[in-house]
């Protein structure tokens, strides 16, 4: 008994080990955007990326796109002179084009090509056709250095330098090629979930969309473009009848940040089930060990200790032994023995497969969100809060 409990104790600090042995931090020391609008309307848009990859090793990247303000987006394509690309899958998740993809292990800078079209995301108000995108979105957790970002508009509309308005100013420049006019604005830092947001008017050439959102002032990251004095006065007023109901949301919904909404038997595997009764991803971790532990009560794998030298210190590790039986194995607990087999101890399974528990869980948790098993209500209740602010 004593044997078993040792065990158990050393998987537990064996998948505790990697957020005490290794971080993976990063930066983005360069993004580019270019946005060539098209006579048609549509946008081509092109963005060069450079992650500083600074510590730890990193194996793949996502870009997350909104739809809330566009019709669509397609053609797209990924791309890096720097590390040979595995594989790219696209699809819509929610109210966002989710990009992901995939390449060897990496340090070190590393720069990605994004480039896709998008359809419906031009705007008209008073008169004009407005260019209203932000470039760079908040959903960036790490500081973006040397920002660039060029707008082309067509020469087919055949618009003069004083035809076109941009925004931010003190941060841009207007120049005439070949190919039309080109709006350049440039940035040295944004702090993390910051957005950059850019507008490009000119007289009305094409049908656009009239959302408020067309109004060409108060960036959506709170810092990019100054309101007016009649919209802070506007906020103030917002912001004192929305707190009330704003905080009673909060407090109402406070706690973990995904509440148990349904369970009419769902497929609950340790992980499934570690997510649902602690309701967030991260706590599923350990449910890892869990399933170690289990498949080796049930003759699937053998847990041996055993003494391994380093240096002039010997140290106990677990080795696994493998004679599972396909037919009683669930695809989980197929993919983790498979992820398994690629280490030579649990400790070392612990400190280099954190990609894999983590994207294991990452989708165990959006399916049952999906499924309806979950519900963001924090997300809810600060989205009242902030929907006070203009």
């Amino acid at each position: 008994m004593r044997r078993w409990i040792f065990i158990f104790l050393l998987l537990l600090f064996a998948f505790a080990a990697p957020a005490l042995a290794q971080q993976k931090i990063y930066e983005i020391s360069n993004y580019d955007v270019e946005l060539v609008m098209r006579p048609d309307g549509s946008y081509r848009v092109t963005e060069t990326i450079t992650f500083d990859f600074q510590q730890g090793t990193f194996t793949f990247a996502t870009r997350n796109i909104p739809l809330d303000k566009i019709d669509r987006i397609t053609d797209v394509q990924v791309q890096s002179d720097d590390v040979a690309l595995r594989d790219v899958s696209v699809e819509v998740r929610g109210n966002e084009e989710l990009i992901r993809w995939t390449y060897p292990e990496r340090t070190g800078p590393t720069t990605f090509t994004i480039t896709y079209t998008v359809y419906g995301a031009l705007f008209e108000a008073d008169g004009k056709n407005l260019i209203d995108w932000d470039a760079i979105g908040t959903g960036w957790s790490v500081p973006i250095y040397d920002v660039d970002v060029r707008v082309t508009v067509p020469a087919a509309f055949n618009l003069t330098a004083a035809d076109i308005h941009i925004e931010p100013r003190d941060e841009g420049r207007l120049t005439e090629t070949s190919g039309g006019y080109v709006a350049s604005f440039s940035y040295p830092r944004l702090s993390p979930h910051t957005a950059y947001r850019v507008i490009v008017s000119f007289p009305r050439q094409l049908p656009g969309q009239t959302r408020s959102r067309a109004t060409p002032a108060g960036g959506r990251s709170g810092r990019r473009i100054a309101p007016t004095g009649e919209q802070v006065a506007g906020g103030v007023i917002a912001a004192l009848l929305g707190l009330i109901p704003g905080l009673i949301a909060f407090f109402r919904w406070r706690g973990p940040q995904l509440r148990l909404t349904a369970m009419d038997r769902p497929d609950v595997s340790l992980p499934r089930a570690a997510v649902l009764l602690n309701g967030t991803s991260a706590a599923g971790q350990r449910a890892f060990a869990a399933v170690v532990f289990d498949l080796a009560a049930r003759g699937h794998l053998t847990l041996r200790r055993v003494k391994h030298k380093t240096w002039i210190f010997s140290q106990k590790r677990v080795e696994v032994d493998f004679h599972e039986d396909p037919g009683d194995l669930s695809p989980f607990e197929r993919e983790l023995i498979d992820e398994l087999r690629d280490y030579e101890t649990l400790e070392e399974f612990g400190l280099r497969a954190s990609s894999f528990r983590s994207e294991t869980l990452k989708e165990i948790y959006n399916d049952l969100v999906e499924e309806g098993y979950l519900e963001n209500h924090m997300t809810r209740s600060i989205g009242l809060i902030a929907a006070t602010v203009p």
